[in-house]
């Protein structure tokens, strides 16, 4: 296996190639192999599915708590007295105790109701979602430019919107034996109750987008110049520019925290309250909205507003789920510092083996 190394020096480039040792595609392709479902665990299960629990759990529990079937086999062997039912449910005590409260209960709950795949639940529904969002905005951004581009965002959200809202109610119901495109819910019913909140998540997206940038620019922040072939301007690099950085940084994730989690707490909880009466949640979800919906059957849209969405959302959900977040955000970072004290060492170390080549 070759690679080359091309760096600018006077009177030319200077192009050296290297051979790696004949171990080094294996190591990685075991790394390749480890990362994958660990990305995926971050990106998909702990940034996506576990704050979507936490939008739509009810705070009032019921007075079991579900345990997983590993718990109830253990319990079986030992004897009578953890309180474990059979059923599958533990006794609270009484105590209220929401499920998104800690990273182990969430995971408890997902693996009784389904085992480690379950952390993966609606994966092939959000990867449709995404294939056809793509050809959606490509096609409506090679016909019209793509100065449209946030349009066509726009549409194709409003577009799939069957499609975002039937991963919302996979991700929260009991599994179930049907395809993704077998619960995708009826279009019209599902575009009258969800454009208006696909539209704010959207706009909360853009402005998010642009707020950044509009920050950077009033403040005169520029990034130092550098090239290819050129070292960076370290210069440039002063203690204005750090605190510059720092406040576009936090203007970020002000953006981040005031206006986009608020906008996708309401798509969320309006897309949930769209699930079907058959279908069973595995997590503590109050249909009614605190009395707020009405079904169908008694003259009711059958569906929150978001309106009902948003006064619904307690202060203590709201703090449950920002807690959720920096959870996720410190995971992540100790995850990458842990995969950087891997694979760090071993670059070094096949470099080290590696031989020039002329």
């Amino acid at each position: 296996m070759h690679f080359s190394i091309k760096r600018a020096v006077e009177g030319g480039d200077d192009i050296r190639g290297y051979e790696l040792p004949s171990w080094a595609l294996l190591v990685i392709l075991i790394d390749i192999l480890l990362l994958i479902p660990t990305v995926l665990l971050f990106e998909y299960t702990f940034k996506m599915i576990y704050p979507v629990f936490a939008m739509v759990e009810d705070e009032n529990p019921p007075a079991y708590e579900p345990v997983s079937l590993q718990d109830q086999s253990a319990d079986a062997e030992g004897g009578a007295g953890i309180g474990i039912t059979r059923n599958g449910f533990k006794h609270t005590r009484g105590q209220p105790r929401t499920v998104t409260s800690s990273f182990r209960a969430i995971n408890r709950l997902l693996v009784a109701n389904g085992g480690f795949g379950a952390n993966f639940r609606g994966f092939f529904c959000f990867l449709a979602q995404v294939f056809l969002t793509s050809m959606v905005v490509g096609i409506f951004t090679g016909a019209v430019g793509g100065f449209f581009y946030p349009v066509a965002t726009l549409l194709a959200s409003l577009i799939l919107v069957q499609l975002s809202t039937a991963w919302v109610h996979i991700v929260i119901s009991e599994k179930s034996p049907l395809h993704f495109w077998s619960r995708l819910p009826p279009f019209r019913r599902t575009f009258d109750a969800t454009w208006k909140a696909v539209t704010i998540f959207w706009f909360a997206r853009e402005v998010a987008r642009f707020v950044p940038f509009a920050a950077a620019f009033i403040l005169g922040l520029q990034m130092p110049k550098t090239g290819l072939n050129e070292p960076m301007d370290m210069n440039a690099m002063d203690a204005s520019f750090i605190v510059k950085s720092l406040l576009v940084i936090l203007v970020t994730l002000a953006c981040s925290i005031f206006v986009i989690i608020p906008a996708y707490v309401v798509l969320v909880r309006v897309q949930a309250s769209l699930l079907p009466v058959e279908q069973s949640t595995i997590i503590p979800f109050d249909r009614s909205f605190e009395g707020k919906v009405e079904p169908e059957v008694v003259g009711g849209k059958g569906y929150a507003t978001v309106t009902d969405a948003w006064v619904t959302f307690s202060r203590s959900s709201w703090r449950r789920l920002l807690t959720l977040y920096v959870k996720m955000f410190l995971l992540s970072i100790g995850a990458l510092l842990v995969s950087s004290a891997i694979i760090v060492p071993q670059a070094v170390f096949i470099a080290k083996h590696s031989k020039q080549v002329r």
